[in-house]
Parts: C-alpha cells; structure tokens; sequence
C-alpha cells in the first residue's frame, strides 16, 4: 500500500493574490433590501457547505491566483 505524501498543514493553506486596483464606494441600501441579501447570502453558503458540487447555480473550478479554489456562478 503506498502512503500520501505528507504536507505542512500550514503551507497547504497559503494563499495569495495579486494587488488589484481598487476604489471605495458607499451605497445607500434600504434595511429591508439588505437583510434580504444577507438572508440570501447564507442560504447559498450553507448549500454549497452541504454539497459543493451541485445546487443553485454552475459550480466551476478557478484558475491563476485561486487555482484548487471553486465558485459558484449566479444568474
């Protein structure tokens, strides 16, 4: 039987990225509209928690900086 090669815990869970351009926005959000994006938010996070391969939207593997990394793309 041939044993997995061993990995530092640590450096498994490196991760970096590019620096991006960026800019600050602020955006008026009514409190109804925002608990309902929240609300939304967390029920996708717990699917893909409970099956991160299949539900709401195409699961697709990342590339570049997040290689080994998934998402879900939402229309």
């Amino acid at each position: 039987m041939m044993k997995a090669p061993e990995t530092d815990p640590e450096e498994a869970a490196v991760l970096s990225l590019r620096h991006r351009p960026s800019e600050a926005v602020s955006l008026n959000i009514p409190l109804d509209t925002l608990g309902d994006i929240r609300q939304v938010a967390y029920d996708r996070l717990r699917e893909v928690q409970r099956d991160p391969y299949h539900g709401t939207g195409q699961p697709e593997r990342l590339r570049h900086d997040l290689a080994g990394c998934r998402s879900r793309r939402i229309h």
